[in-house]
This record gives C-alpha cells, structure tokens and sequence, in this order.
C-alpha cells in the first residue's frame, strides 16, 4: 500500500479530531481541495511535458530537413525534385507527431 499523501493524512487528521471545531473541519476541506488541486496540475504537466517532446521532435525533423535542402540546393547536380522530395519527407514527418 502506498503511503498517503501529507495533504491527505493532515486533512484526515484534522477531521478526526475536531468534529465539533468547524474552523479545523475546513481546513481539512481545504486541503482535501489543494490535494486534488495538485494532482490535477500534476497531471496536466505531465500532458505538457509529452506533448513539448513531440514538438521538439518535429522541431529537428525539420531542422534536418531544412539542412539537407540548403546543402542540396548548393550541389550543382540537384534537382528541384531531389529538394522537394527533402521537404515532403520533413513535412510528412511532422503531421505525423500532430
């Protein structure tokens, strides 16, 4: 069993020994209430900090991409069909991590 979170522990704590002391039932309901806080924010971060890798993935495919198309576009035997296919693959690339 996992331990349980102070917020929650304290919360309960409080309940327990103040049935009578309206002012500590609230703070019990107070922190109940900034323990679901948390985790939803917790939760949310965790939604972002995936969400910030897929950019950043997309971000170098297209950084490579962007690359390879200024070095090919430098090469006298390039064509713009040898660049265009650089920048399909890149753009292919990235609408899949949408």
């Amino acid at each position: 069993m996992s331990e349980q979170p102070t917020a929650l522990r304290l919360a309960n704590s409080l309940a327990a020994h103040s049935l009578s002391r309206h002012g500590q039932t609230q703070a019990a309901a107070e922190l109940r209430q900034l323990h679901e806080a948390n985790e939803a924010f917790g939760k949310r971060q965790e939604w972002w900090n995936e969400r910030m890798f897929l950019l950043e993935q997309q971000r170098d495919a297209l950084i490579t991409a962007l690359h390879n198309i200024s070095l090919a576009s430098q090469d006298s035997g390039s064509t713009r069909e040898g660049i265009g296919l650089y920048a399909r693959a890149a753009i292919k690339k990235a609408e899949e991590n949408t």
